[in-house]
């Protein structure tokens, strides 16, 4: 697996937007089993295509990124985790960088015109951009309005407790 460290209009995600990638969306403070639902239903997407599969995600403390979350693993551990799960590329993005971003530009230039993503993964509950305005929904209309696709996964509870 490869580590890419983000910042705007950085030429390290070329290679990704080239050919396309299925981009799974989320903090990941764990990689617990509703994280693994992402990765797996990306891994499918990401077969199927012929495409890398790439995890978008954030560094930085828990606290700061998702108020009342803490992080489980570091980044370091995060980064092991997610090799074992047999993912081609981590994009780690600095929260704090990009906390002022609007969710339409995160979608379209982050997402969509540098990283290349054709496909996104994401949990129902995802949220994105300058105060978390955007959704998994409008994220998919993003998506859709460029003849892309978007897979959002319901929520997993574990003993009635989403997880």
């Amino acid at each position: 697996m490869r580590v890419i460290y983000y910042t705007q209009n950085s030429s390290d995600i070329a290679p990704l937007k080239k050919n396309g990638c299925v981009a799974v969306l989320g903090l990941f403070d764990g990689v617990h089993i509703a994280h693994r639902a992402l990765i797996d239903a990306g891994k499918r997407l990401a077969e199927n295509a012929g495409i890398p599969l790439v995890i978008f995600t954030f560094s930085g403390e828990g606290n700061a990124i998702k108020p009342g979350i803490g992080r489980i693993y570091t980044d370091k551990e995060k980064l092991a985790l997610f090799s074992e799960c047999g993912i081609d590329f981590t994009v780690m993005a600095d929260f704090e960088s990009m906390r002022q971003m609007p969710h339409t530009e995160f979608a379209e230039k982050v997402l969509i015109s540098e990283l290349g993503a054709r496909y996104f993964v994401c949990g129902y509950d995802y949220r994105y951009g300058k105060s978390a305005l955007g959704t998994a929904d409008m994220l998919k209309t993003v998506f859709s309005s460029h003849g892309l696709c978007g897979m959002i996964i319901d929520r997993i509870s574990e003993n009635g407790v989403a997880v």
